[in-house]
């Protein structure tokens, strides 16, 4: 199970599909210490520092976990934050506060909030959701867990 948010990164027009998140360095820091001080003292840098930045929107560059090779994962990067979840898998609410606490230090640790704009907030579910999970079908699902009404 993956949430996903992405939000908008300022183009640079000398390279063909670049950009940059103007916050992202400051964001970093400010989440390495939030999750550091709150189970999640693993971080894991998956892309060399020497790599530009501005090749990478969209792509997530650090993961934090709560032990090595431990789930749950956070993961961030230029314009990207990520939540992931698999072996500890237990169905919507086991997982909804983990999404909450993530998305929550996304937000405290963004340094200019007031322009961080969001422009695609995903749930993607690869095999995640059984009748073990609650789950019957697509819309009593969005109803029940995610308070959707059709």
């Amino acid at each position: 199970m993956i949430v996903e948010v992405k939000w908008r990164l300022e183009s640079i027009n000398t390279i063909p599909g670049g950009a940059i998140d103007p916050f992202y360095d400051i964001l970093k820091d400010n989440l390495v210490k939030e999750f550091s001080q709150n189970g999640f003292p693993n971080v894991i840098t998956k892309v060399p520092n020497d790599v530009p930045r501005e090749f990478l929107g969209g792509r997530t560059i650090l993961q934090f976990r709560p032990e090595d090779n431990g789930w749950p994962l956070y993961q961030l990067g230029p314009g990207v934050f990520t939540v992931n979840i698999t072996k500890k898998y237990n169905g919507w609410l086991s997982f909804q506060p983990i999404i909450a606490k993530g998305i929550n230090a996304l937000i405290s640790a963004h340094p200019a909030i007031n322009i961080f704009d969001i422009n695609s907030l995903q749930l993607i579910a690869i095999d995640a959701y059984s009748s073990r999970h609650g789950y019957d079908n697509y819309q009593q699902f969005t109803e029940k867990f995610l308070k959707l009404n059709n």
